[in-house]
């Protein structure tokens, strides 16, 4: 039973760890990663052949997210805990939506997204 605490932490530790690693720290590196990330969601959606409509539709899904994530992180009202229950749920409404515009294709372009991620970290590391 302590090694299975143990080990959870540990995990729980390194997934923090890493998270705050790729958290982006300022106003102009939280661009950029939105603009990768935008360029990623545009490649794996030509990889899995949604058409230009579609595509439009996910990028622009995506920027409401990003909308939506600035409105919630930047409302001083909302105490860390009620931060996160909001995110969760623009996440949440995120994937309804993109599911709804992909409909069977989702899957694939959730493969495709990991695809292009480790072909990015892989490549970051040489």
């Amino acid at each position: 039973m302590k090694k299975m605490i143990v080990t959870l932490i540990c995990v729980v530790g390194f997934a923090s760890t890493i998270l705050a690693q790729n958290a982006p720290q300022t106003e102009e590196q939280k661009l950029a990663f939105r603009a990768k990330n935008l360029e990623q969601i545009s490649t794996a959606s030509k990889m899995i052949g949604l058409d230009e409509k579609q595509t439009g539709k996910v990028k622009t899904t995506i920027e409401n997210l990003y909308k939506k994530q600035d409105e919630i992180n930047n409302d001083a009202s909302l105490t860390p805990d009620a931060k996160k229950l909001k995110l969760k749920e623009a996440n949440g409404e995120k994937d309804w939506k993109m599911q709804n515009i992909m409909g069977d294709k989702y899957k694939e372009f959730a493969e495709a997204r990991k695809k292009i991620n480790a072909e990015a970290a892989a490549a970051k590391q040489q």
